[in-house]
């Protein structure tokens, strides 16, 4: 979140504020969809400001899923009604809502795919954050790789804010345990709020905990402040990361969309 907090707290409270409801999953699934992913993983993270029912926004959507065709879309503040992500209707979903934004739009995290996932989780924070007392989340999901036993394990976090590094850890903890077990390949993406060096230590001490590594995306962050990256990609040993691009032409969000495309490497690759 790139946006002061003051203001926005303020005006959500003298207009109502939104509360954070039980944790649960939201799951859409068309019919067809692939059985299983392939080798080749094409990922785009975006946190996207509420912006679904923009039509500017819903425009550069489709430009970005047509350039790119991703497999697996990570979305932070993506705000549904009772209708699907029209959008994304190739794609099923995990919608993981930690807002009531009102009747009937809730705001959260959304993992989609072009197939269906063999588990899903939603995690809300323990710790909440000021003024308005909200949670943050996490979605957890599972998916099946043609030809192997292992599963991709991806993870699309809005991390805490306005909290105290110690709190903020909280969060990165309850993450960490919940993939430590897993043996597959394993990608971390989101809006981790890693405004702050502690905060960025933090993320850094957690990756390396895991074997995790961060995608390289050059001189260009999708959103910063207090000269910070609030947005990264991390993945594990089992995948190799061969493109990395943001879109700094793309204005519908305060956030840039990310795209990576990865590469589940063999065993002997892995052992390199």
């Amino acid at each position: 979140m790139l946006r002061p907090l003051l203001p926005v707290a303020l005006a959500l409270t003298l207009a109502g504020c939104p509360y954070t409801p039980v944790a649960e999953a939201v799951r859409h699934q068309p019919d067809p969809m692939a059985p299983a992913l392939a080798d080749e993983i094409v990922l785009l993270n975006w946190n996207i400001f509420k912006q679904v029912n923009n039509p500017e926004w819903q425009q550069e959507f489709r430009s970005l899923h047509a350039q790119f065709q991703p497999d697996l879309i990570t979305l932070q503040e993506a705000n549904l009604g009772p209708a699907h992500l029209a959008v994304a209707e190739r794609h099923g979903y995990v919608f993981g809502p930690n807002l009531v934004l009102d009747e009937k739009q809730r705001s959260g995290v959304l993992t989609a795919a072009n197939v269906n996932p063999s588990r899903y989780q939603t995690f809300l924070s323990d710790a909440r954050e000021p003024l308005l007392s909200t949670a943050k989340v996490f979605v957890l999901t599972e998916y099946p790789i043609e030809q192997r036993e292992e599963t991709l394990m991806v993870v699309n976090i809005h991390a805490i804010n306005f909290v105290s590094a110690t709190t903020y850890n909280t969060q990165l903890f309850q993450l960490e345990q919940a993939v430590r077990e897993h043996q597959g390949p394993l990608i971390l993406s989101g809006d981790f709020n890693s405004w702050s060096g502690a905060r960025q230590r933090q993320l850094t001490a957690m990756a390396t905990s895991l074997g995790l590594q961060p995608v390289d995306f050059g001189d260009k962050l999708s959103a910063t402040f207090m000269g910070q990256p609030l947005d990264h990609v991390l993945y594990s040993p089992h995948l190799e990361a061969d493109l990395a691009w943001i879109g700094h032409e793309f204005e519908s969000s305060d956030h840039y969309p990310m795209v990576v495309r990865f590469r589940i490497r063999d065993d002997a690759q892995q052992a390199q």
